[in-house]
């Protein structure tokens, strides 16, 4: 009896171990479960899954897919649209504006560059135009300056070709052939500085249109010297006796002190003369002159010249005669007075006195 007892103690401790013992999780023996594949490597008889026998990283996958494709579809509306350029904005602030513009669709300069006159004072003109000046330089080698007339859109770099006049005449201020040309500067013309450059400074350009009275028509074609023209109107030359030069290094005033007309046989654009020459220059320019603009001048000041075609002695062109501007150096510290009284000059070259 003591070993059936035994025997029956030892069967009951078995089934109470067998009922505590741990069973395997479904989910394990479903990762670990082979799939079945035919031949050919296709899957087959995979079983139904449902979303508790769905690993935890494939949920994770398919929450992000939507938020992938969102992004994709919003990114367009991140695109900033290119803000257009202010054409009046100096090339200091917007350098690349000539850099990316195609060069056949590159606008005049001056569309580019000018600015407001009635934006800005005196002096900060002339620091923009050394600043102009040096910029331009960069896009074109050949300038050497920068000119500016009140009232008018002459606001323009100045190029001089090496050991040629004829260059700008069919070339614009890139260099392109172009029949309107350039504002340039006569070859022998020196910009060393105020206290060693040429005692004439010369500057040439196009010209078209011819207002009989004084005024100038706007015209782009052959525009860039036709309104050095407004020196033919008196209440203009009284506004504005003053015009504006820059080099790279230097801003210089010029008063004006001669706008005449004149045949080519008058040598007036000579940038190193003589004192005799100089002399003799300075007094037929005075004595063509349309208007006394009351400046004295002297054969030691420095002197710019501003020529241009001339149509309104003779209609027809070409017909050897020009209308030129002449200005002297202002000295550094001198006062300048605005809104002065000239008077008309009874020796100038006109219509009715072309044949005396």
């Amino acid at each position: 009896m003591k070993a059936v007892s035994k025997y029956l103690l030892v069967l009951s401790l078995l089934l109470i171990l067998s009922a505590c013992a741990p069973k395997p999780e479904t989910e394990v023996v479903l990762e670990q479960e082979e799939i079945p594949h035919t031949e050919e490597g296709k899957v087959e008889n995979l079983p139904e899954q449902n979303e508790s026998t769905i690993p935890s990283v494939t949920q994770e996958e398919e929450k992000e897919e939507p938020a992938v494709s969102q992004k994709e579809e919003a990114e367009p509306e991140l695109e900033v649209e290119e803000i257009p350029r202010d054409p009046f904005v100096s090339i200091t602030e917007e350098e690349p504006v000539i850099e990316e513009e195609s060069s056949q669709t590159q606008p005049p300069v001056q569309e580019i560059l000018t600015s407001k006159t009635e934006e800005r004072d005196f002096w900060t003109i002339r620091e923009e135009m050394v600043e102009n000046a040096a910029a331009f330089q960069q896009e074109n080698p050949d300038t050497v300056g920068w000119l500016y007339l009140y009232e008018t859109t002459i606001d323009s770099p100045i190029l001089q070709r090496e050991g040629d006049n004829d260059y700008y005449l069919t070339h614009n201020d890139y260099q392109q052939e172009d029949r309107n040309g350039a504002l340039f500067a006569d070859y022998q013309d020196q910009f060393t500085g105020r206290d060693s450059q040429s005692w004439n400074l010369v500057l040439y350009g196009h010209s078209k249109d011819e207002n009989p009275d004084g005024g100038v028509e706007s015209s782009r074609e052959y525009e860039h010297f036709t309104e050095i023209k407004r020196y033919q109107d008196k209440a203009y030359c009284e506004r504005n006796p003053y015009f504006l030069f820059a080099t790279t290094d230097e801003s210089m005033v010029f008063e004006v002190f001669a706008a005449f007309h004149t045949k080519t046989d008058f040598i007036y654009n000579l940038p190193n003369a003589s004192k005799a020459k100089r002399e003799a220059i300075l007094d037929e320019a005075l004595t063509k002159s349309l208007f006394d603009f009351g400046v004295d001048i002297a054969p030691e000041d420095q002197i710019m010249t501003l020529s241009t075609c001339c149509r309104r002695i003779v209609p027809t062109y070409p017909n050897g005669y020009r209308f030129v501007v002449m200005g002297r150096l202002v000295e550094k510290g001198k006062l300048l007075t605005y809104e002065r009284s000239i008077c008309e000059n009874p020796t100038a070259l006109t219509v009715n006195n072309i044949y005396e």
